[in-house]
């Protein structure tokens, strides 16, 4: 997400709200949300003051498409370049995107588990009977005590899993291994 500020080519410090850009992966414009822009900082010959914003660019959109494009480009440049995604402070100077500086970004939440062993391999999964024990989706506390109780597995073949948070017996192991046990 590109997030941008009116502000004179200038620093936001937080006192607007800025526009919001969504770009997909390799640039396309996805979704934009314009907003009202109060007050801005200028230059003087002493440092900075704020001043209103001119009317006409109150509710005008900061970036076009093709310039909220154009930094999104740069800025997955820079997470390939750090490999991992990058908070980026950015300027306009001269019509050229300006990198201010880039930092990972750490509060990105934790990735959520994928409960589907079923991709772990091409096996015959069935719960036939054990949603009776297990009736409903487990909680990660019961899915770690099932795990200590489980078979382990076989050949480096699972002899149990989870999907979509249910219990599931892999019956390519049971069947592999029941013509050596007489079955």
């Amino acid at each position: 997400m590109v997030n941008a500020a009116w502000d004179s080519g200038r620093r936001c410090r937080g006192q607007v709200t800025p526009d919001a850009y969504v770009v997909a992966r390799g640039g396309s414009v996805v979704s934009s949300e314009i907003n009202p822009k109060t007050v801005m900082t200028v230059t003087t010959s002493s440092g900075t003051r704020e001043q209103p914003v001119p009317e006409e660019l109150r509710d005008a959109p900061v970036l076009d498409s093709a310039q909220a494009s154009s930094l999104a480009r740069l800025g997955e440049r820079i997470e390939q370049l750090y490999g991992v995604p990058m908070d980026v402070e950015w300027a306009v100077h001269d019509g050229q995107f300006v990198i201010l500086q880039a930092r990972p970004i750490t509060n990105l939440p934790a990735p959520r588990e994928v409960w589907n062993d079923s991709l772990a391999g091409d096996y015959l999964w069935t719960s036939g009977n054990v949603s009776e024990a297990v009736p409903g989706v487990m909680t990660p506390v019961t899915w770690s005590v099932i795990q200590e109780l489980a078979m382990p597995a076989i050949g480096g073949h699972p002899t149990s899993g989870n999907i979509g948070g249910r219990f599931y017996l892999n019956l390519s192991t049971s069947m592999a291994i029941a013509p050596l046990s007489g079955w």
